[in-house]
């Protein structure tokens, strides 16, 4: 594992790991194995996230979240408890399954996108980060939850179904990424 960093002010190390980008396929008109693929490595990515945001205090460990500083933001961040994803894996058949696990995928990813913007870590503030000593200023942009409709029992092609919510959460994943690269908080 790579050595903790200190962003900011903050006295504690960050949980330092390396999370790819999701780079497979995007959902394409009909839903088959390659839909699927993409699913599951969603659902890996988002529990790569997770311990993540937990070890940088921007999520609560357990229970409800009390007000904890991030970095050397001014404001407090309201911690809530997301747990990792568990619903079951995707197959090559589009039925209650993988509806399922597309909802909670949706779920979960807007949870975490809310609790980057309340650690400010998105949201187009201002932050200061030192990784190396030296402080630097950075503007984070902000990250738009997820507004496609809940996914349904039948696989809908387009942008305003299914096959855009997957999109949509495989887009979501790779900004919280980017985001949380710039944050330090994973590498």
């Amino acid at each position: 594992m790579p050595r903790a960093v200190y962003p900011g002010s903050r006295k504690g190390s960050v949980y330092q790991t390396a999370i790819t980008d999701e780079a497979n396929t995007d959902a394409s008109a009909t839903w088959g194995a390659p839909e699927s693929t993409l699913a599951n490595s969603e659902k890996v990515k988002i529990n790569a996230i997770l311990p993540a945001l937990r070890s940088a205090k921007v999520l609560a460990v357990g229970g409800a979240g009390k007000p904890i500083s991030v970095a050397s933001l001014k404001g407090q961040a309201v911690q809530t408890n997301v747990t990792d994803e568990a619903t079951a894996n995707s197959d090559a058949t589009y039925d209650a399954a993988e509806q399922a696990l597309l909802n909670s995928m949706k779920a979960k990813v807007n949870s975490i996108i809310l609790a980057m913007r309340s650690a400010r870590i998105i949201g187009g503030r201002q932050r200061f980060v030192s990784p190396t000593g030296r402080r630097a200023r950075m503007v984070q942009t902000d990250i738009v939850v997820i507004s496609i409709a809940d996914a349904d029992g039948t696989y809908t092609a387009g942008g305003a179904g299914e096959q855009g919510l997957a999109n949509d959460i495989k887009l979501k994943i790779n900004q919280i990424l980017v985001a949380l690269r710039n944050a330090k908080i994973i590498v």
